[in-house]
């Protein structure tokens, strides 16, 4: 089986995208069941001539005899629309009137199909939940969400719709993935920072203690396993904000969740390399390849799937085209005209984009190194303020003023 998420296409990088996405599923041609798990759509912008390609790409594999199974989410909808609507009725029509042995589902509402032995809930982004689809809702409606349900907040009502809904079918399956793109309430999960609650269209934090539940989503921009959920993220980095991320395709066989390295883009961020050093001066020496691919390596080396109750192993890639890379360098002055020192100038050629970051952090880093435990013991209190004056006035000479005040309203000078 494979899963591929948050395609997010754009007339710019279509082809890029499109072309890596064939290649990675002809490599996996013995694989019959293909998941699409949206946004197909770009954040900032609906592109319909990208959407007519993938659609494309969508009638190609069912050719091949794929089964395919698209589904909606938050930013695949024009106002009350899916932006496959039309041909989702389409299909649907197919469906009743062909006699063949593969199916194209596109999904707009809860269900449980069976695929691969395993029982999977495809719980799709909805603007609202129809009561009328779920005759059984009031059934499950008890005391622990009867206030929730009085509330005239219309996402906190939604939560509580789309829990019992979970409910129900768990209740049905004694064993069920769930593949859905909300948020989960009030937990922080590893490498994330932000909670949630049933106002923000949330699932109950207790599904993840759930032994018979297994749980997919892509919703949060990070790749990790936490428990019994798997967070798998995007193709792409669709932003500078996606800073140092490995993006995945996902192949899933068995109880095996394999991570693929897409390669398609990467948002780098560095500090300048710093050579020799010592207490008042500092080399620096440009930013290399080999630089790059060992900032690269490092990230890959990151076990972000070590806490999951499954298997999930990554499959990286060997070589790293630099074309793919923009690199975002920490520096403590911005001077584009001396980018060679910065960059090594064969490597600014190949990068898709380097810009220079200013570090806002340069008291700080200065602080620290004074309060080394090895120069305490050696300078006296005269002495230590009078280095500290001719450390700022040689390595920040345009910001010593600054610093010099900042240093005297904490009472150091």
């Amino acid at each position: 089986m494979l899963l591929i998420w948050d395609i997010h296409l754009t007339s710019r990088i279509k082809d890029k995208l499109l072309n890596s996405l064939k290649s990675f599923i002809q490599e996996h041609n013995e694989e019959k069941n293909l998941i699409f798990l949206g946004d197909f759509v770009y954040h900032f912008s609906y592109d319909r001539n990208a959407l007519l390609e993938l659609y494309d790409l969508f009638l190609e594999l069912y050719t091949q005899w794929k089964n395919l199974y698209i589904l909606a989410w938050n930013h695949d909808r024009l106002g009350n629309t899916f932006v496959f609507e039309e041909w989702r009725k389409a299909f649907e029509i197919l469906s009743i009137m062909k006699n063949s042995d593969n199916e194209i589902c596109f999904i707009t509402k809860p269900f449980v199909k069976e695929i691969e032995l395993k029982n999977i809930c495809f719980l799709p982004a909805m603007l609202e939940i129809d009561e009328k689809d779920f005759p059984w809702i009031d059934e499950l409606k008890d005391q622990k969400y009867a206030e929730e349900m009085k509330s005239k907040n219309k996402n906190l009502t939604f939560s509580t719709q789309l829990n019992l809904v979970v409910e129900r079918f768990t209740k049905k399956y004694s064993d069920l993935t769930l593949i859905h793109h909300y948020y989960v309430e009030w937990v922080s999960f590893p490498w994330q920072k932000a909670k949630f609650s049933f106002r923000d269209r949330a699932l109950s934090q207790h599904w993840l203690d759930q032994a018979n539940l297994q749980i997919i989503s892509w919703h949060l921009h990070q790749a990790f396993a936490y428990k019994n959920y798997l967070c798998t993220w995007s193709l792409r980095a669709t932003s500078p904000l996606e800073i140092d991320q490995i993006k995945y395709f996902w192949t899933w066989n068995d109880e095996k969740f394999t991570a693929h390295e897409t390669g398609i883009n990467y948002y780098f961020t560095m500090e300048r390399k710093t050579g020799n050093a010592d207490l008042f001066t500092q080399s620096f020496q440009a930013i290399s390849e080999n630089d790059i691919l060992s900032h690269r390596k490092s990230l890959q080396n990151s076990d972000n799937f070590r806490d999951a109750s499954f298997t999930v192993e990554a499959n990286y890639k060997d070589s790293l085209d630099m074309k793919n890379v923009s690199l975002s360098l920490t520096v403590e002055k911005l001077q584009y005209d001396n980018m060679d020192e910065f960059v090594e100038p064969k490597l600014q050629q190949s990068l898709q984009n380097v810009q220079l970051k200013k570090d806002t952090k340069s008291t700080e880093k200065l602080l620290e190194q004074l309060e080394k435990p090895d120069l305490a013991g050696q300078l006296s209190f005269g002495n230590w303020l009078e280095l500290l004056k001719k450390f700022l006035k040689k390595q920040y000479p345009d910001d010593y003023e600054e610093y010099e005040k900042l240093l005297q309203e904490m009472k150091i000078l």
